[in-house]
This record gives C-alpha cells, structure tokens and sequence, in this order.
C-alpha cells in the first residue's frame, strides 16, 4: 500500500504542476518517482517539473508523454521531449495527434525536425 500511495503523491504532484513538492519528495527521498510520473507532467504541459525529473532523478516516459503534449499542444514540452527523449515515442503518431488537435506550430517543429533527421541519415 505504502507504494501506491507514494506513486500517488508523485503523480499528483506532477499532474498539477507542483514543483514544490516534486522538490520535497526528492529531498526527502520518497519513493514511487516513475514513468508515470513523468507522463504527466509532460501531458500537463510543465516543462519545469520535466526538467527537474529529468536532471535529478534521471527519469525516462513513454510515448504518452510526446502525445499528450501534442494533443495538447505544450510547444515547449515537445521541443524538450525531443530534444532529450525521442526514442521513447513514434513521432508520426505524435504528429497526427498534434494536426487532429489543430496544434501547426508542433506539426511544423516534428515535421521539419523529421525531415533534417532523414537528411543526416
């Protein structure tokens, strides 16, 4: 039980953009941080609490995290989903939520980012 509830704790926090507690389970060293955790911050658009995440706790997501934050269309989250965490996601996947949500300014940043990456290659 005690895991649930501090999985709870985390996601919560990062659902509702709480950096203050994000900062005060990892200083006092509660568990239950996890890809969730992540997820949801991403998905709520807070870019600060993905940063934090990222850079102390070395935590990963999965592919909701660039989805939701297409379909939601957090810009910034996108770029720093990308920038950091691309091989977590399908980014033709990400691109169709973002367009099916009326989101061009991402469509237009994965889209052309896709493209300089086929170039490299």
């Amino acid at each position: 039980m005690r895991g649930t509830l501090c999985e709870a704790l985390w996601d919560n926090a990062a659902k509702f953009s709480l950096l203050d507690v994000i900062i005060n389970l990892h200083i006092h060293d509660f568990p239950g941080c996890s890809i969730n955790t992540m997820d949801l911050a991403a998905i709520s658009g807070n870019l600060n609490i993905l940063h934090f995440l990222f850079h102390h706790k070395n935590q990963k997501c999965s592919k909701k995290a660039m989805n939701g934050a297409c379909a939601y269309g957090h810009l910034k989250v996108v770029k720093f989903l990308y920038k950091f965490l691309l091989l977590q996601c399908n980014i033709n996947e990400a691109i169709e939520l973002a367009k099916i949500n009326g989101h061009t300014n991402i469509v237009t940043f994965l889209e052309k980012n896709l493209k300089k990456q086929k170039n490299l290659h």
